[in-house]
């Protein structure tokens, strides 16, 4: 049995405001492409479908295409759970629909964990696909008063893994001698993060530690967007986002993860995704700058190169700002996504802090800075609160 492990899709992400739907279209195109080639029997996405909750027509129209081209290959069966980023209703919406084409959706958590569990027999091979989501605070723990938040952290992480535990007994009650693969979507001990992920949970809350986790055949795990093996164990994956969400991705080796299965041993499979668009950083004085971006090449790739561009002086000049910016606008081998000059001094000087772009920050950034001026910067309570309330917000406006 063959099977693709793929996560963190975030279908009508925005890069400083420029759509990927281009790109993500390419990587569905080479998804399509690597389910036929390789006779996949089943695929797992392992959360963050989308990249907001209520996603645009054309996210949507992407996401639909692709899993209908999917009913005349050989994937037949289709594993979708919720990430973070994910809005239960909008994925469970077509979820009856397309359960009648074995593409089974789980955009939170059911009642019964057994109504996770998605047996699969093919070609003598019986495998359990426990596909579980992201899990929300109310999922694991109710509020109790008078708890501190170092219990509630504590009560979180005990919570998590417990029910995963028990999923495992049951699974290995109902099926014995099936080889059992979890889902998950949360955020390990030890993992490599980038600049894109949204924080689960407030500081250290949504942290797991791997160890702890039960002993399974395969962990298909989502929401960090580096791939990576945890603690050593081949068998407990990140598969990560199929193309760069950032520019701290840009170095990265985007991939799908593809396990075959012959008589309960599993063997991975790493198969690179093609970059179609570079991404590229660039540092340096207004002259070295000019010469990096002369020398791109665009050919070398499908879609236009997209940089991100710092400029370094001893100080800044107007009439610089206005070259350089006459500069770029004759560029036709790249577009520019964001640049921005700082004065040498400015950068040596450890006590001067350059702020952000607003492009750079996310809710909880902001909500971050607020507090530092305010001098409560340390009060993980209060952030936690905020993170409550955003969350209702959210949902009552479905």
């Amino acid at each position: 049995m063959r099977i693709i492990h793929t996560s963190d899709w975030h279908i009508g992400q925005r890069l400083y405001g420029k759509e990927r739907n281009e790109e993500h279209q390419l990587f569905f195109d080479f998804l399509l492409s690597t389910i036929i080639d390789t006779e996949t029997d089943v695929l797992i996405v392992a959360g963050d479908i989308f990249d907001v909750a209520y996603p645009s027509n054309s996210a949507e129209e992407i996401y639909f295409n692709f899993l209908t081209k999917l009913i005349n290959t050989t994937c037949k069966t289709v594993i979708i759970i919720g990430g973070n980023h994910d809005s239960v209703s909008t994925l469970n919406a077509p979820k009856k629909i397309l359960k009648h084409l074995n593409i089974h959706i789980f955009g939170g958590l059911e009642a019964e964990i057994e109504k996770h569990f998605i047996p699969i027999t093919y070609n003598k091979e019986n495998v359990l696909i426990a596909a579980i989501p992201f899990l929300r605070d109310k999922d694991l723990v109710k509020s109790v008063a008078g708890q501190s938040y170092d219990e509630k952290i504590k009560n979180l992480r005990e919570e998590l893994v417990k029910l995963y535990s028990n999923a495992l007994e049951k699974a290995n009650e109902e099926f014995p001698n099936f080889t059992k693969i979890f889902t998950g979507h949360f955020h390990t001990d030890g993992s490599q993060l980038s600049d894109s992920e949204r924080e689960i949970h407030f500081g250290n809350l949504g942290i797991v530690n791997a160890k702890n986790l039960p002993k399974v055949d395969y962990w298909a795990l989502g929401h960090i967007h580096r791939p990576q093996i945890i603690g050593k164990n081949d068998k407990i994956r990140y598969s990560g986002s199929p193309i760069p969400l950032s520019f701290s991705e840009r170095n990265d080796n985007k991939l799908i993860l593809q396990l075959e299965i012959l008589e309960q041993n599993i063997n991975i499979k790493q198969i690179d995704v093609p970059i179609s668009r570079y991404l590229k950083k660039i540092k340096g004085t207004f002259s070295e700058v000019k010469m990096e971006l002369e020398i791109i090449e665009k050919s070398s790739f499908i879609l236009l190169p997209w940089i991100e561009i710092l400029i370094i002086e001893e100080k800044i000049e107007f009439e610089q700002k206005n070259e350089f910016i006459e500069f770029i606008a004759e560029l036709n081998n790249c577009e520019i996504l964001k640049y921005r000059f700082e004065a040498k001094n400015i950068i040596q000087n450890e006590n001067i802090k350059v702020p952000k772009s607003l492009d750079d920050m996310s809710t909880y950034d902001l909500f971050d800075h607020f507090l530092e001026k305010k001098g409560e910067l340390a009060n993980v309570e209060l952030k936690h609160a905020y993170k409550e309330i955003i969350e209702q917000i959210n949902k009552n406006s479905k």
